[in-house]
């Protein structure tokens, strides 16, 4: 409306303009060397004006014909990019759909139309990923550590294509190459205490877990068993060392990290007895006992109680066994204790409702009842009998692992079979098929 407006003003000023040079003739000369031109100012006047529109008309040709080629690149530009942006498309759906063929032409033709952006990157590598192409794959991938918005991205492809091919260090290389560009991520954090793990670094895991923050990265469960075993491991380095105060101090923040934890109530206990904390590691395993009832967790009491004469060592396993009288272990530590103080039949009784409770102790029971009889009775062929039958009974619980099934005296960080790291328990021996490594 405005424009029109304006147009009508124009075309007024111009009528009005034209009839007040009509109503005033007047008359021009122009004299250039030899050139006289003797004309009216309204002849004048009508010139000038095809003079401008002329000009208008000729400059708009020129931008027209110099605007032409910029247009025509323009839209040719444009043109690729919508086919490199359907070539995506239809490459990425090709990889969501297992099509390895249709992905590798896709990724070509996105490559062509839209030359190396983060997706066309991020296509040719899963395609080639897809085709089973692993060197193609890892220049795709490597290409796109060259770019920010791609790093991290090229840094997991060549971590998963590293562990693909069993070079563990070479993850560890780009796992770690990923923890400066993101540490925060979850699958770095994942990545990083895995390899950590099987290379037994427990300082660089400790650094992990450190700055791991529970719940967004890592369950905040697994975090406190993880940080749990990083410090029984440390434990274990110092106790082998003879370092026995910092190896109680590792044991400490085991506990505070998996208080319930019996590998490290063993630990704590088992320091403080080697420190000669004698009554701080008797008070430990009585606090214990309820909950954790073991039979290694006896052992170490009875070291506690070495000062003691037999009699007092056996009052003092009578109230510890109340603590948890229905547990196979507590009839098994009563027993013993009475055996080494030559109360025969308040031995015998324990030993054999430790065996009714738990098959998985019958076999330390009878062996036990076989020692009682070469003590006692001083019959070697009744004591072959309780032999015989502890040989047929289950096989006993003891601390196994997990992954290759082996059996150990004692529980440890790593298995010595298999090198797995945090699987040993305590249970039944089990026959399992090698790890696979």
């Amino acid at each position: 409306m405005i424009r029109l407006i304006l147009t009508v003003a124009a075309l007024a000023l111009c009528v009005t303009l034209a009839t007040w040079i009509a109503a005033h003739p007047g008359s021009v000369s122009i004299s250039w060397e030899q050139w006289q031109i003797d004309t009216s100012a309204a002849a004048l006047l009508a010139v000038l004006v095809i003079v401008l529109i002329a000009g208008r008309l000729i400059w708009r040709l020129i931008r027209w014909a110099l605007a032409g080629p910029l247009k025509m690149h323009r839209h040719l530009r444009e043109r690729r990019r919508i086919e490199g942006q359907r070539a995506l498309t239809l490459g990425l759906v090709a990889v969501a759909a297992g099509e390895s063929t249709a992905a590798l032409k896709h990724a070509k033709a996105a490559r062509q139309a839209l030359d190396n952006t983060p997706l066309t990157a991020l296509l040719s590598a899963q395609a080639a990923d897809l085709a089973g192409d692993d060197e193609a794959a890892i220049r795709h991938y490597e290409t796109m550590l060259d770019q920010d918005e791609t790093a991290l991205l090229g840094r997991r492809g060549l971590y998963l294509a590293a562990l693909k091919s069993g070079d563990r260090d070479r993850a560890l290389v780009h796992a770690e190459g990923a923890a400066t560009l993101n540490p925060s991520a979850a699958w770095v954090t994942e990545a990083l205490i895995d390899l950590y793990e099987r290379k037994h670094d427990w300082q660089a895991l400790d650094r992990v877990l450190g700055r791991a923050r529970p719940g967004d990265e890592i369950d905040s469960r697994v975090l406190a068993e993880k940080r749990a075993l990083v410090a029984l491991s440390q434990h274990h380095l110092a106790e082998r060392s003879g370092d026995l105060h910092e190896a109680l101090a590792a044991s400490e923040r085991a506990l505070a990290d998996a208080p319930d934890f019996l590998p490290a109530i063993l630990a704590k206990a088992r320091a403080l007895v080697a420190l000669g904390e004698l009554t701080k590691a008797a008070k430990l395993v009585e606090r214990s006992w309820a909950q954790a009832a073991h039979r290694d967790l006896a052992a170490i009491y009875a070291q506690s109680l070495r000062d003691l004469e037999p009699l007092a060592q056996v009052k003092r396993f009578e109230k510890l066994a109340k603590l948890a009288p229905d547990a196979a272990a507590s009839h098994l530590a009563l027993a013993e204790s009475a055996r080494a103080a030559a109360l025969w039949g308040e031995a015998r009784r324990h030993f054999s409702q430790a065996a009714e409770l738990d098959p998985l102790q019958r076999s330390s029971a009878y062996l036990g009842l076989a020692e009682l009889e070469e003590s006692e009775h001083h019959d070697p062929a009744r004591a072959h009998l309780w032999r015989e039958k502890a040989a047929h009974a289950p096989s006993p619980a003891a601390w196994c692992c997990g992954v290759c099934g082996s059996a150990s005296a004692h529980w440890n960080p790593v298995c010595d079979q298999c090198g797995s790291v945090g699987q040993i328990a305590w249970s039944a021996p089990k026959l399992l098929p090698a790890p696979v490594q």
